[in-house]
């Protein structure tokens, strides 16, 4: 069964049109995406000028999304900012690949034929932080349950144990 969101569009085409395309797809949409989330709420949106990248269809512009993490601070979910560039050339084989010009990530296609929906999951992917936090320790939930106390506990004073020196005797023992 093909996913509903499965949207192969002829790049060669829009790129000779100078099409612009907008797209808005639910975060629950990209299956591999569903094990790094903490929820699958949200949206992910993504603006794309289609155009010739010297000798190949291409598309560059931004996608952004606000996906659900865990913060690896706090272990708290958080909606985190994700904004990415994109700049991709699509080429018919590996070949064509070294041709394409620096800045743009060659993807290879079937006969001109491009699936969008992936290849902005797997843009996102690319995106998210390696060490998902949120922006400052201040909107951690650690720092949160810190700073909301009222006064520090007061430590308890350390109880003095009795000294015992095995070796105290030894200077008179000496002397003898």
């Amino acid at each position: 069964m093909t996913s509903p969101y499965v949207e192969r569009i002829d790049v060669g085409l829009l790129a000779l049109q100078q099409s612009t395309v907008k797209r808005q797809f639910p975060i629950e949409s990209f299956e591999r995406l569903a094990d790094r989330l903490a929820r699958s709420a949200g949206h992910a949106r993504v603006e794309l000028q289609f155009t010739e990248v010297g000798d190949f269809p291409g598309l560059w512009g931004t996608l952004v999304a606000n996906p659900w993490l865990v913060c690896q601070r706090c272990l708290e979910p958080f909606e985190a900012d994700v904004s990415s560039p994109v700049r991709v050339a699509l080429v018919a084989n590996d070949a064509d690949a070294d041709r394409v010009p620096e800045g743009f990530e060659p993807v290879q296609t079937d006969a001109g034929w491009f699936d969008l929906h992936a290849m902005i999951e797997d843009e996102l992917l690319l995106a998210l932080p390696l060490v998902p936090k949120h922006e400052t320790a201040a909107l951690c939930a650690i720092a949160r349950v810190v700073t909301t106390q009222s006064e520090p506990e007061p430590e308890p004073e350390p109880v003095k144990a009795p000294v015992h020196r095995p070796f105290g005797d030894l200077r008179s023992l000496m002397k003898r």
